[in-house]
């Protein structure tokens, strides 16, 4: 009980749902066109990455930050991307340098650091005579996904790992989604097409998007299961999709509308985003309990929105400043997000309907259910397919212990 009570101590309890007494919002920052000077913010303080080059994708697990982009480096043959990982602060490259190599997206799991991201190759140093690949690597060690390709998101549940990108499929880009190494094109190569962001829930994947639809018009998209959405009309220039999050029901999309930030739930355009600027753009979309959280750009500063308050995070002295992507976590001891628990323990989905599953690094077999007052609602051994069948506990929040690890999960 001792156990449960110091469980309780970090979490507010109202009604059904839970609110985080420390909330730690992580954003990556690209100040400049071109090669740029990278930051990292965690709750409005700045951390420098580098001053030359691309900082990409931002993901938190347990107490550790990790950052994928790349460090620009000159050659006797021009400049060359290194792919680099920034583990709280600290960088690690994965590739050596000796051809242009960009990391698109990070993603933690227990100890292992999956990296989506491209490498060239070819028969010379000169890059009009390389081909790019689309490359994953796990831990630093790359597979490589296809030729003439190019990986932007990568998002792993169970032993499962998903990629999104594009590939030249003639004379246009033709959407793809790999799985665990094997690629299925999700357009058909007419108009070109791009996949920005993957995200995985239960047996449902989702991709976000966008095509060219003709005479410099676009469509933003959403593909669930492989089967495409368009969230806007295609009859003009500036719609686009880049991130996608899904929470329970709800998939929310953050991308363009008519060159002006825009999020869709549930393909409904909410009107998120109420600036006065000209141009804006909603790069990436996380969602934290009842709070939506975007990050992006609007009138050359960086900046992040709250349930649609911004937060501004550049002072406008570089005009051409974003902020790519954003990561929100709880900094107490148990759990960090809506997609991981902990670096030991995970379970997904949460909220959960029906059956709740989960991963370890250790070997583990009871586990406990508690509700929010502490009392003990189930236990239990986990079977080899390490699940729990929570579908007759009735609607609510209650704790998940198994050992020494212990947090909440929402039933629906």
């Amino acid at each position: 009980m001792v156990a449960i009570a110091t469980c309780l101590a970090g979490i507010v309890f109202t009604s059904t749902m839970v609110t985080a007494q420390n909330t730690d919002v992580y954003v990556v920052v690209k100040e400049g066109s071109g090669n740029t000077t990278c930051k990292l913010w965690k709750n409005g303080v700045e951390t420098n990455l580098t001053t030359y080059g691309h900082a990409n994708s931002v993901f938190v697990s347990g107490n550790d930050v990790y950052v994928a982009g790349a460090v620009v480096t000159t050659t006797q043959y021009g400049n060359r991307g290194i792919a680099r990982v920034w583990k709280n602060g600290v960088a690690t490259n994965i590739t050596d340098g000796t051809k242009d190599a960009s990391a698109e997206s990070v993603f933690v799991v227990g100890n292992d650091v999956y990296v989506a991201g491209y490498e060239r190759y070819g028969p010379s140093n000169s890059l009009l005579d390389q081909i790019i690949a689309a490359k994953v690597w796990k831990n630093g060690v790359e597979t490589v996904l296809s030729s003439s390709s190019f990986a932007k998101s990568v998002f792993v549940l169970g032993n499962d790992v998903y990629v999104a990108g594009y590939s030249t499929g003639g004379d246009e880009y033709v959407a793809q989604l790999w799985k665990n190494g094997a690629m299925t094109s999700l357009s058909d190569g007419t108009k070109t097409t791009y996949a920005e962001s993957v995200f995985v829930s239960g047996s449902d994947v989702y991709v976000a998007g966008y095509e060219w639809s003709g005479g410099g018009s676009s469509v933003a998209q959403v593909w669930k299961n492989g089967v495409v959405s368009n969230l806007s009309a295609g009859t003009t220039y500036g719609y686009q999709s880049n991130s996608v999050f899904v929470l329970g029901n709800d998939v929310y999309v953050a991308g363009r509308e008519n060159n002006l930030a825009q999020v869709w739930k549930n393909g409904v355009a909410t009107n998120f985003i109420n600036g006065t600027a000209t141009t804006s753009s909603a790069l990436s979309v996380f969602v934290y309990e009842n709070d939506v959280y975007v990050s992006g750009n609007e009138g050359g500063f960086a900046k992040f929105w709250k349930n649609g308050v911004e937060t501004v995070l550049t002072d406008g002295t570089n005009t051409f400043a974003r902020a790519t992507s954003i990561f929100v976590a709880n900094n107490s001891s148990s759990g960090v997000s809506n997609i991981m628990s902990n670096s030991s323990v995970t379970y997904y989905p949460n909220p959960v309907k029906d059956e709740l599953f989960i991963e370890s690094e250790t070997d583990i077999d009871k586990f406990e259910i508690y509700d929010i007052a502490g009392k003990q609602i189930l236990t239990g051994n986990l079977s080899n397919e390490k699940s729990i069948n929570v579908s007759a506990l009735s609607a609510g929040t209650y704790l998940l212990k198994i050992g020494d690890f212990c947090n909440k999960f929402v039933k629906k």
